[in-house]
């Protein structure tokens, strides 16, 4: 039987090469998540405490666009129990002149996606797969992911729509942030037709992306004159006429 020495120097250099061979291996098979955009950091904190329970969301780790963009939280849609993302071109602006993009995530429709037959599909890796659809200002890029719906609509003035795709495909890959507190939604959830202050409904008032997953209908001129005379009606019968009143008195 032959031994052969082996030295101190050998042994570390091939315990070395393995370690990092094994690290190579496990870093290989590790997810890679990616961190928020920096234009989310200043809220942050109020983004977690408006994920509701038992949510994970994930925010855009790149948002492509030279355009100075402000996020900040959709309080009527949080009260709802699902999550909106306004990003204007002015802080906490409605408004079309500063629509830039909004996220909207909720919890998918039965029927989701619609076949209207206008929805392209787009490979967003992580073996996701999405449905666009553009009009001649605007987009809108759906996808589903652990088990919720995710909406970007987009501006075409702000966010072109190579770097929507790449700003959705960020989001996918992107670390997902849970709620900070335990809490119900103020108010009863609506089905996902029934939004107020609609956040997927074209700031730019245009006609709408189809497969709009939170469309809703607002109440008519119409509908609004009959309960205003439904009101006067009570009031009228809650007053007493003064021929009514004198005799009374006799």
């Amino acid at each position: 039987m032959v031994h052969k020495n082996v030295s101190v120097n050998t042994l570390t250099q091939f315990g070395t090469g393995l370690s990092i061979g094994l690290g190579s291996l496990l870093i290989a098979t590790t997810p890679a998540f990616s961190a928020p955009d920096p234009v989310f950091e200043p809220i942050l904190e109020e983004i977690t405490e408006a994920i509701p329970e038992g949510w994970s969301v994930r925010l855009p780790a790149s948002v492509p666009t030279e355009v100075a963009l402000y996020p900040f939280v959709d309080p009527v849609v949080a009260d709802y129990g699902s999550l909106a993302l306004r990003m204007g071109t002015e802080p906490d602006c409605y408004e079309a002149d500063c629509y830039g993009a909004i996220i909207f995530v909720t919890e998918p429709p039965p029927d989701w996606p619609a076949d209207n037959g206008n929805l392209t599909t787009v490979d967003l890796g992580d073996s996701t797969e999405a449905y666009a659809a553009t009009n001649e200002v605007e987009g809108q890029i759906q996808w589903i992911q652990d088990d919720l719906l995710y909406m970007l609509m987009y501006n075409f003035d702000v966010i072109s729509q190579p770097d929507a795709i790449a700003m959705a495909e960020s989001m996918v890959s992107a670390a997902p942030f849970e709620g900070t507190e335990v809490s119900e939604p103020l108010l009863e959830s609506p089905e996902v037709d029934e939004f107020p202050n609609n956040p997927s409904e074209s700031p730019l008032e245009i006609e709408e992306l189809p497969n709009n997953p939170t469309e809703v209908d607002e109440l008519s001129d119409d509908a609004e004159l009959e309960e205003t005379e439904s009101d006067d009606a009570e009031l009228e019968e809650t007053e007493v006429a003064p021929e009514e009143e004198d005799k009374v008195i006799q």
